[in-house]
């Protein structure tokens, strides 16, 4: 009697973990990196994600509107409409130097591969500094230096049950 009560309750916990969950649901971060040399030619971008999506990616500008971003991974890709609600610059002219931080809010606009029909909004914050080489007539250019820029990025994101990475 106790082994049909043992394997019927193996085979019950067999099908109820094969039951598929609709979506994993849950809190998501991704920390993004970019760095470079001159102006628009990033050297390094980088994404790391943990929640609902997790794993190490790229990160990409959209060409035709500044708000939208796109965290590429190997099992897919979600888009972001990410605009900018606040921040700051501070410029050191002596020095060709500064910082800035920036702040806002997202929402996931689309997925593909893996992480297609995923959710999800949050918040982001970020900071960089930035250096820039010195022209002969004395003068910073915009065009020629250092920069690197961290950015934390928070929020609750859902990944269809297929999505699941």
């Amino acid at each position: 009697m106790k082994r049909l009560a043992l394997v019927v309750g193996i085979v019950a916990g067999m099908m109820l973990s094969a039951v598929p969950v609709s979506a994993q649901t849950g809190n998501q971060r991704f920390t993004v990196i970019v760095s470079g040399q001159g102006e628009g030619a990033p050297g390094i971008s980088q994404v790391v994600a943990s929640g609902p999506i997790r794993g190490v990616g790229t990160f990409e500008f959209s060409e035709s509107d500044e708000d939208v971003v796109t965290f590429v991974f190997p099992d897919g890709s979600i888009t972001l409409d990410a605009p900018e609600t606040g921040g700051s610059e501070d410029f050191n002219e002596r020095t060709c130097s500064g910082s800035f931080t920036f702040s806002g809010t997202f929402e996931i606009i689309d997925g593909t591969g893996a992480y297609e029909g995923a959710t999800g909004e949050g918040t982001f914050a970020g900071k960089g500094r930035f250096i820039e080489q010195r022209n002969p007539d004395g003068s910073c250019s915009e065009e020629d230096g250092f920069f690197f820029v961290v950015v934390k990025v928070k929020g609750t994101v859902s990944v269809p049950d297929q999505a699941a990475a």
